[in-house]
């Protein structure tokens, strides 16, 4: 099991001033109405509105009606989230037998990341809540673990730096950041700007192992 229980959450008095405070300082200009009326929303929005909020994030059930609230409700629990995952003693810290999620509080990873250090050459996966980032074998599915019928898939024309790893065992994918590539890759940011690729494999049949918490309803 995961060090950190999240079905033992309960929304925090710093997790609401964080949201607020990012709603609060948010730049309006160019924001388009919609979002303008999301962030109208929660600056109003009770105590108990914001802490409903935050559980349906930490367990994943996120209606449709609340995804555009969801969006800044997961800024302020990653960085909850990030303080309690780096207090854990690494020690105790275990690849769980789902090994595609995070060790530390048990949610999926946002993608991959090959990196160009030390661990030249190793994937790590980069936690979807906690930001956490742990080792997983390359060339080997995230979801159900099969090697035989895992395959790259990358837009044409492209530099090789962000490809989508198919699976056709459990007909998921994911995506595999190359900082080789692109020495200043960021999961989440480059996870959303590369939806290019999402689209193109999710046309040829492949479904996304879990979505980008900054991607609500998508």
């Amino acid at each position: 099991m995961p060090l950190l229980d999240l079905s033992s959450w309960r929304p925090t008095a710093w997790y609401r001033a964080a949201l607020r405070r990012i709603v609060r300082e948010l730049p309006l200009e160019g924001l388009p109405d919609e979002s303008r009326a999301t962030v109208d929303r929660l600056a109003e929005a009770s105590d108990d509105q914001l802490g409903a909020l935050g559980i349906a994030v930490v367990t994943r059930t996120v209606s449709s009606s609340a995804a555009g609230e969801a969006v800044f409700a997961v800024a302020a629990l990653q960085v909850e989230f990030a303080q309690y995952a780096a207090q854990l003693d690494p020690r105790m810290v275990k690849p769980l037998e789902a090994s595609g999620l995070c060790p530390a509080c048990g949610s999926p990873p946002v993608a991959g990341v090959v990196v160009a250090d030390d661990a030249h050459g190793r994937r790590y996966l980069t936690c979807t809540l906690c930001c956490s980032a742990w080792n997983h074998v390359r060339v080997n599915c995230i979801v159900c673990g099969d090697e035989k019928k895992v395959a790259y898939q990358e837009i044409e024309g492209g530099n090789g730096g962000i490809k989508a790893e198919t699976c056709d065992a459990c007909g998921s994918y994911s995506k595999l950041l190359y900082a080789t590539k692109e020495p200043y890759v960021e999961p989440f940011a480059d996870d959303l700007a590369s939806f290019g690729l999402d689209i193109l494999v999710s046309e040829n049949g492949w479904k996304r192992h879990a979505p980008n918490p900054f991607l609500q309803g998508h």
